[in-house]
């Protein structure tokens, strides 16, 4: 879903010809008269918001009349999204891509312009914007199509404060109007989870001209270096992708879960739930996990079983690893037909005999003798697991 992607992970240089990231044109950002002294990458005071995934590298920049920009890799990434190789901008109807960035103004008085332009004219001029969100008059604004409309987000720009800003991008068509929607700071819980409701942007606007269209990413900051600073910045086909959050590990039966079943099966308990068994094996899933099989894994190798003999002994296999998060119960009863089942003690009627690995790595062999008490009368077990609270 991510397409683009600048993290400006560098040791501190020249931001020209940085080619870092993915999703980008092969020349770099492009700095206006190739200077190379005010335009840098930096590490020392990273940009970060709430729990956004983010590198400690960032630009930071800025230059009397000269500019940066950096071209979408139109020619593979971008390349379904042309209505023709020529196009020179993503302008396929139909289109609604996400754009998300960190910027933090050094000076408040400064522009702080990030615009998309389209086409591949000159690297420093935005006069062919499609969508700008710059400051004004103090504010954060959204400039569509070269000031074809003005909306005034109300959000002071202050020096030294970070903004996650995400855009909502639709290239309409004929009968689908083209609109742009800007949240500036989303909610942290929104980050890394479904679209937000479009009537929840900081502002919006809709466009009816065929312009709408971009194919670069412009960043003006100001009259010197030091001005503003950029970094994370992101274009997707879903918000999720374009505001990352660090993903809880998982593990146990969770783990186990994520591994066999799809993302749609996942969100069925009645496919992928603990006491599921989508494939009518006669073996539910967490069962399954917890004896160190996989989904469509014979059973009949690990069923538990028993040996009666001169030591009469019960076997079964669990999983080695202490963190699995399930709780093995043996019930014993003495009649099949009318007998309650109940847990045994182990100690009184199994004894622990022996572990034995089964080779996997992963699970081992439990071995216990019956206790010559437990005999007296015939005792029937058998194994259930739980999930550990």
């Amino acid at each position: 879903d991510l397409l683009v992607y600048e993290p400006f992970t560098s040791f501190e240089r020249p931001l020209h010809r940085l080619q870092t990231g993915v999703g980008w044109n092969g020349a770099g950002w492009m700095i206006q008269n190739n200077v190379t002294n005010s335009y840098v990458t930096a590490t020392h005071t990273p940009l970060t918001y709430t729990n956004l995934l983010s590198s400690p590298g960032y630009a930071s920049g800025g230059e009397n009349y000269n500019a940066s920009a950096r071209a979408l890799d139109l020619e593979k990434t971008f390349a379904h999204y042309m209505t023709s190789r020529g196009a020179g901008a993503v302008d396929v109807p139909g289109t609604t891509l996400w754009m998300s960035y960190l910027i933090r103004a050094g000076d408040a008085g400064q522009r702080q312009r990030i615009s998309l332009l389209r086409g591949t004219g000159a690297t420093h001029s935005d006069a062919n914007n499609m969508v700008k969100v710059k400051r004004i008059d103090g504010t954060w604004q959204l400039v569509v199509l070269n000031n074809a409309a003005q909306l005034d987000t109300a959000i002071p720009v202050v020096a030294d404060q970070t903004h996650l800003m995400v855009l909502r991008l639709h290239i309409g068509g004929a009968s689908d109007p083209s609109s742009v929607h800007l949240w500036v700071d989303p909610a942290p819980a929104w980050l890394g989870g479904d679209a937000p409701d479009l009537a929840t942007a900081t502002v919006s606007h809709t466009v009816t001209n065929a312009d709408f269209k971009f194919g670069r990413v412009h960043w003006y900051p100001g009259q010197a270096g030091g001005n503003g600073m950029l970094d994370e910045i992101r274009l997707g086909t879903t918000f999720a992708s374009v505001t990352p959050v660090p993903v809880e590990a998982v593990s146990g039966f969770d783990a186990w879960r994520a591994e066999e079943f799809t993302p749609a099966e996942l969100e069925d308990e009645q496919i992928s739930g603990p006491f599921a068994d989508p494939d009518d094996s006669g073996i539910k899933n967490l069962m399954r996990y917890a004896l160190g099989l996989g989904r469509y894994d014979p059973y009949d190798a690990v069923m538990p079983s028993g040996e009666i003999a001169d030591d009469p002994l019960f076997r079964h296999v669990r999983l080695i690893d202490g963190d699995s998060g399930v709780i093995y119960v043996i019930d014993f009863t003495d009649n099949l037909v009318a007998g309650d089942w109940l847990p045994v003690t182990v100690g009184e009627e199994l004894l622990l005999h022996a572990t034995e690995p089964t080779g996997d790595g992963h699970t081992e062999l439990v071995v216990y003798r019956v206790s010559p008490e437990a005999l007296a009368s015939p005792k029937y077990f058998r194994l259930a697991v739980q999930l550990a609270e």
